[in-house]
């Protein structure tokens, strides 16, 4: 019986229950009743320590000499095992007698109890997030202090380490989870508890910062980065790299603009959606956020979402903004106007004046810019280029330019395009973004479109997630209100949610208009807790009298409708003072009035310094509800207000929405001063910019042109003045060019050589030595030059060795210590010096090679070690993610990427007795393969070609090939500093015996070698590198799968072929690939690219150039089928063949298989024939066939089977067709389909099947006696992927790896000798299809010694019996 403690939670003492174990936040031994009480049994003391250890301990059991020493070595009691029996007798008096079980050396507890701590592991096992920090409710066993313990607190410790550290990383997961969700208010909630958690980790307070910034929270977010900055100042805590880039974020959050129906209910000023929840959306939300995630590993990714009015797409968008915004991510937001829906190209330039002020933007070429900047005039700032206005191909151009102003933009940094209200964009604009959109494939780039149905669509389907927003449904719409205030349980909560959908009929922004109007009407108020309600009775009539929107605006004060109308003929947000300008002259404390009621009314929102619509059903209502004068004085006070701005953007503005209501009388003086600091190319007229400007309307033309009739000439002739002035330039510039030409001819220069002489800390020389591969001699010296470098201690002088130093830029890698990670992290210096930090980790992280395309960076980073050994990594430039690559515990380093692209080698080395190992592995990490052949003391250079790569060992250069068995040879001896030039076409060494003696070769030819000379007495150079004048080394740019059918036969070998396109623009295979099948059930695929399906349906089919490239293709997978094509028993002759040779074949009668042909070739000439029919083989073709080839002699005696490509005859027509040797029917050879026997003279020919290779000593064809005459049966089978396989007997002895040209018809040629022998070919059937009665996945060497029984089909030769018998030759 459990005797409880006299304290206890619940009114009376139990009986009976259950023992539960709390160690998590205030430990305790509880007795559980079934009514749910909790009655305390043990509290914090050794006691419970025990019960404590035991229950956490490998199998709940100790010694006892252990466990008196973890809770009494360190008291002065003079037998602790004494201690440890009293203890014991407690709890079993206390507790249970049967809880312990106690030996005389051993301690286990007899049964698990449950506890907080199994309940929160199980959680975390499990993946319930949420549940786990329900759980979690404090430290394990929190401030446990006890005489002669210590061990046992250290024990805590460990303990308590661990399971912070657990929950600490569920917690960040589960943040990121709701944030990913759409849910940033549940995630800022436990962004908080992890700051309780770990309250000295930088990463809990960033998890907050993101929280808040994803919540559009600008206050809380300012705020929350203050007390950061003074927690670190206090603590005297160095800002990590990722803390100081959010803390400088936070302070630049964009305000959501949404509102709390609270701030509603309160009138205080909030817009309209805020303190609400996104309800409804968690599934589109989570889709956008996962198509982040794609666009950011290098695809583009595209989403459309379609809903109409006050759906939520503008929230949604809203929302996906601010995740991404907290992520750091590159976004660029642009809506479509209403007021510019006439207006030519004007999404398109808004979106390129967005694109334009991102980080890359200047990267684009200079006829770009030009199309950009007539585009966008006001672009003539960012983009040093004249306006090109030319109106040929105008939609072909702009996409151009646009498409390489996104591609430089997304370079730098994975871009989201979040393109709202699609709806109202002006049609050339909706021409060109799908132009623009299909052209995107390898960009990384998110693209996110919103409109309503029926315009606006502008993805492709077929690249596309269609997201369509349904309304709100009755629950949801329940949802959205208990998210600004819990509802009471109470009958008239029911009502209040019935009456807002049936006012709102499940749109967001109608629930919330009609929820601001039930508070305006005092139906209802939000509490302090919850809502509440004065007077139900009076609720559900008044929600069915509701009329939200257009009671808002029919109460609203003069000035404020005004001000609202103003707000919507203008499109956009506008700066407060622009309303001021543009209304009737009034204070401005009224415009501040108006302003503040339509924000208490939730009409308009505050977007930084703006003022805007807070949404576009709400100018439509405006709009509507105004008169036609009404419109056109505030489109005009408007006009004129954008006019009169210095901002040359709000100038345009001004210009288009003056066109809409303004005479070319009024234009014209207004466009004056506009027009002279316009960017106007040289013979485009005034008349055209301005139609560029006004719109391509037919009423828009005549306006431009009638505004161009009234302005001054002056303005008018303008685009032309350069010309005068151009021809004496021209004539100049045509002088000097015959010079320059003649005194700087161009130089081929193949590569750079870079010595430098070092003495102490300094370099004293430098000198450069330019390879032409032209003329290369190797029998002169190469002449060095003094050149100078610039800066460049000895220090970083390692930043330019080869691999550190990008040829193509001139940037190089270098490693630095900064103060706020405490270790080397790895810059990158461009060609003028300056340099950009690329990491930010604990540990050291180091350079090792440079990706051939510059996007990533091969390092050694210690993060990922606990003894801070080096390991390799890859570092994506663009987003900084580092990605480990192998999973070792030992040191790496040396890292050298190869030239395509795929593979890194690199050295591996360990503290232990394991050898050190030379290793390569693919750059996703897969196919790592090392080798212990290559000397410890190897060190690796860089490759020569994609296949192998070079090694330093001692004094000698190897080159290793790891494809071909770790191949090793020496190229180099009596060499130190050796180094390869960065195409990999030449070694430069040291001569250690001479230092000073340089060398240089082409790599693949040492023997070819010349010595350097240096200037006579200068110090010679000790280090070697390279410059970056030079030819790079291409690499793949795509790879591209090639199949010759659509279609593939279950359990038929077929080899797909794959292409790659490299960075010269050449076509080469890739040298290294992997493939693999979308789902492993499918079937299986070789290395080699060869696929044997396995059921039927489509397969995808994966090939990857080492996961630097990756490419798939669908085929399908059909059963195996075969039908007849021919049957041939030589019974008819030889009317369906024409015969060559002299002799020619004649047919002959043999006992065992009937009617045969001989081919009658003598020695002399072959004697043979060739079928009539040309057969197809599409979908596959057999020739089964039954042979006799009795050998009497050594030569002259030989029978040949074989399918030959046929589509050039003219060849056939001119031959005689008895001298000479068949000639070529084909124009190209294609695969060889061939059975030859003997496969030559002599004794070996009889061991040798064409295409087989000789073999000799116990084969198996030994045991089949064809050289005996026996018949035998052959089969050339055709697969659908163009290859030939041959089989005899039933055994698949060959299969091609050439292939026959896709539809080229195929022949039927037999012939030979049959010199003193009888060569037979006997019956013989042609099948379309590939039969199954041959496994041909299982070559085999083995040939079975009897021949198949039956024809080859017989039940085929049945359905197509024979012609006629004829007369025999």
């Amino acid at each position: 019986m459990h005797r409880p403690a006299s304290a206890s939670p619940c009114p009376t003492v139990p009986i009976d229950g259950e023992l539960t174990l709390r160690v998590l936040g205030d430990p305790s031994l509880d007795l559980v009743t079934a009514d749910g009480c909790h009655h305390r049994i043990l509290g914090l003391g050794k006691p419970l320590a025990l019960i404590t250890y035991l229950a956490v301990a490998p199998q709940h059991e100790a010694s006892r000499e252990f466990l008196a020493d973890l809770l009494w070595g360190d008291d002065s009691v003079s037998d602790p095992l004494h201690s440890l029996r009293n203890v014991l007798l407690l709890i079993s008096k206390q507790v249970d007698a049967t809880l312990i079980e106690s030996s005389l050396s051993r301690c286990r507890l007899t049964r698990t109890l449950p506890s907080d701590l199994s309940a929160l592991s199980q959680a975390l096992g499990a993946h319930d997030l949420e549940r786990a920090m329900t759980i979690y409710t404090g430290e394990f066993l929190p401030h446990f202090a006890a005489p002669g313990c210590r061990q046992f607190e250290h024990w805590c410790e460990s303990v308590r380490l661990r399971v912070r550290t657990d929950v600490a990383n569920a917690a960040d997961v589960l943040v990121r989870q709701l944030l990913d969700a759409g849910r940033p208010r549940d995630a800022e909630v436990h962004a908080r508890r992890m700051i309780e958690i770990d309250p000295l980790n930088q990463r809990g307070r960033r998890i907050l910062l993101e929280t808040l910034i994803a919540a559009g929270d600008r206050m809380a977010a300012i705020t929350e980065a203050a007390l950061t900055e003074q927690w670190l100042e206090a603590e005297e805590i160095d800002p990590e790299a990722a803390t100081t880039a959010l803390l400088q974020q936070a302070r630049r959050v964009r305000p959501t603009p949404r509102s709390s129906a609270e701030a509603l209910i309160a009138e205080r000023p909030q817009d309209l959606s805020a303190g609400t929840d996104l309800v409804g959306r968690a599934t589109e939300f989570a889709a956008i956020i996962s198509a982040w995630e794609s666009a950011r590993a290098g695809t583009t990714t595209m989403v459309s979402i379609v809903a109409g009015a006050g759906i939520g797409k503008t929230r949604l968008l809203t929302d996906v903004e601010n995740r991404l915004r907290a992520q750091r991510a590159q976004v660029v937001s642009v809506r479509a106007l209403t007021n510019e829906r006439d207006v030519l190209f004007s999404l398109v330039a808004a979106l390129a004046g967005e694109l334009a002020q991102l980080p890359g933007a200047a990267g684009v070429s200079a006829s770009t810019g030009g199309v950009l900047v007539g585009l966008d005039s006001s672009l003539s700032s960012t983009f040093r280029a004249t306006a090109d206005f030319a109106t040929s191909d105008q939609v072909l151009r702009r996409t151009r330019a646009l498409q390489e102003l996104l591609a430089c933009v997304a370079e730098e940094r994975t871009t989201v395009l979040l393109l709202d209200d699609l709806h109202w964009a002006d049609d050339s604009s909706l021409t060109v973004l799908p132009a623009l959109f299909a052209r995107l494939t390898t960009s990384r780039v998110l693209v996110v479109t919103a409109s309503r149905p029926g315009r606006g669509a502008v993805l492709a389907d077929d690249r596309t997630n269609h997201l369509s927003l349904a309304a709100l449904s009755v629950e949801q719409i329940g949802q959205l209100i208990a998210s600004i205030r819990p509802l009471p349980q109470l009958p008239w909560s029911e009502a209040l949610v019935q009456g807002i959908y049936a006012a709102s009929r499940g749109i967001p922004l109608f629930a919330l208009l009609a929820l601001r109007d039930a508070g305006t009407r005092a139906l209802v108020r939000v509490g302090e807790s919850t809502w509440e309600c004065d007077d139900p009775s009076t609720l559900d009539a008044g929600l069915r009298d509701s009329a939200a929107l257009p009671t808002a605006l029919r109460d609203l004060p003069q000035r404020a409708r005004r001000a609202l109308l103003q707000l919507a003929v203008a499109g956009r947000g506008v700066p407060p003072e622009m309303l001021a300008d543009a209304a009737e002259p009034s204070p401005s404390l009224a415009l501040h009035e108006a302003l503040d009621a339509l924000e208490r009314r939730a009409l308009i929102i505050r977007i930084a310094e703006l003022v805007a619509v807070a949404h576009d059903v709400v100018a439509e209502s405006a709009l509507a509800g105004a008169s036609d004068d009404e419109r056109r004085a505030a489109a005009r006070g408007m006009a004129l207000a954008m006019l009169g701005a210095d901002d040359r953007r709000w100038q345009e503005r001004g210009v288009r929405l003056f066109s809409t209501v303004g005479t070319a009388s009024e234009l014209a003086p207004r466009l004056a001063g506009f027009l002279e600091g316009a960017v106007l190319p040289a013979g485009v007229t005034v008349t055209k910019a301005l139609c560029t400007w006004l719109g391509e309307s037919p009423e828009q033309r005549r306006l431009a042109r009638a505004v161009a009739r009234r302005l001054p000439w002056s303005l008018r002739i303008r685009p032309f003045r350069r010309h005068f002035a151009g021809a004496g330039v021209v004539a100049s510039l045509f002088a000097v060019l015959p010079v320059w030409s003649a005194t700087h001819p161009k130089a081929l220069v193949d590569a750079t050589l870079i010595g430098m002489a070092i003495s102490g800390d300094s370099i004293t020389r430098s000198f450069a030595a330019p390879i032409t591969q032209s003329d290369w001699d190797a029998s002169t010296l190469l002449h060095a030059r003094a050149v100078r470098l610039g800066t460049l201690s000895v220090a970083n002088v390692y930043t330019t060795l080869t691999p550190r130093l990008f040829q193509r830029t001139g940037q190089r890698l270098a490693e630095r210590v900064y103060g706020d990670s405490g270790g080397s992290e790895i810059e990158v210096i461009d060609a003028r010096g300056a340099s950009t930090r690329l990491t930010a980790a604990p540990g050291d992280d180091v350079p090792s090679s440079w990706s051939p395309d510059g996007r990533f960076v091969a390092i050694e980073s210690s993060r990922w070690s606990t003894l801070r050994h080096h390991q390799l990594g890859i570092l994506d430039r663009a987003t900084g993610v580092v990605r480990r690559l192998g999973r070792s515990d030992g040191k790496e380093g040396n890292g050298t990427w190869s030239p395509d692209g795929s593979r890194i080698a690199f050295n591996r080395h360990f503290l232990d007795a394991r050898p050190s190992q030379l290793c390569v592995v693919d750059i996703d990490g897969e196919g790592e393969r090392c080798t212990t052949g290559v000397s410890s003391q190897a060190t690796n250079i860089g490759w020569r070609t994609p296949v192998e790569f070079l090694v330093a060992f001692s004094a000698d250069i190897l080159r290793v090939r790891p494809d071909s068995g770790w191949n090793v040879a020496t190229l180099a001896s009596d060499a130190t500093a050796a180094t390869l030039s960065p195409n990999g076409r030449w070694l430069a060494w040291l001569a250690a015996s001479a230092p000073g003696t340089a060398f240089i070769a082409p790599s693949n030819a040492p023997v070819l070698a010349r010595r350097v000379r240096w200037t006579p007495g200068d110090r010679p150079p000790a280090l070697l590198t390279w410059g970056v004048k030079g030819e790079s080394a291409p690499y793949i740019e795509r790879i591209t799968i090639t199949s010759p059918a659509d279609s593939v036969v279950i359990g038929v070998p077929h080899r797909f072929d794959i292409a790659a396109r490299w960075s010269d623009s050449t076509d080469a295979p890739p040298p290294h690939v992997r493939w693999r099948l979308g789902a492993r059930s499918d079937g299986d695929i070789d290395s080699l690219g060869t696929l044997i399906a396995r059921r039927p349906g489509t397969i995808v089919v994966v090939a990857s150039a080492g996961g630097w490239r990756t490419t798939s293709t669908r085929v399908v997978a059909v059963p195996a089928g075969s039908h007849l094509v021919r049957a041939e028993n030589w019974a008819s002759g030889l009317t369906a063949w024409r015969t060559f040779g002299d002799p020619v074949p004649t047919i002959v009668q043999d006992r065992r298989f009937g009617d045969a042909l001989l081919n009658n070739g003598d020695g002399s000439y072959f004697s043979g024939a060739y079928s009539q029919e040309r057969f197809q083989w599409a979908s596959g073709l057999a020739v089964d066939a039954v042979l006799s080839t009795p050998v009497t002699e050594l030569q002259w005696q030989t029978l040949d089977l074989d399918l030959r490509g046929s589509d050039n005859d003219q060849n056939l027509v001119t031959w005689d067709h008895r001298t000479g040797f068949m000639p070529t029917i084909a124009r190209s050879s294609g695969a060889s389909c061939i059975f030859s026997y003997p496969g030559r003279e002599g004794v070996d020919g009889l061991m040798t099947i064409i295409p087989m290779a000789a073999t000799r000593g116990d084969t198996p064809l030994q045991a089949l006696r064809i050289s005996n005459g026996e018949p035998y049966r052959v089969r050339l089978q055709v697969f659908p992927d163009g290859r030939c396989g041959m089989a005899v007997n039933g055994a698949p002895l060959f299969v091609s790896t050439d292939r026959f040209a896709a539809h080229v018809p195929l022949r039927l040629v037999t012939y030979g000798n049959s010199w003193k022998t009888r060569m037979l070919l006997g019956p013989l059937t042609v099948t379309g299809g590939v039969p199954d009665d041959i496994d041909w996945t299982r070559i085999s060497r083995v040939i079975p010694t009897a021949m198949p029984s039956g024809p080859a089909r017989p039940e085929a030769a049945a359905r197509n019996p024979p012609p006629p018998p004829a007369p025999k030759r």
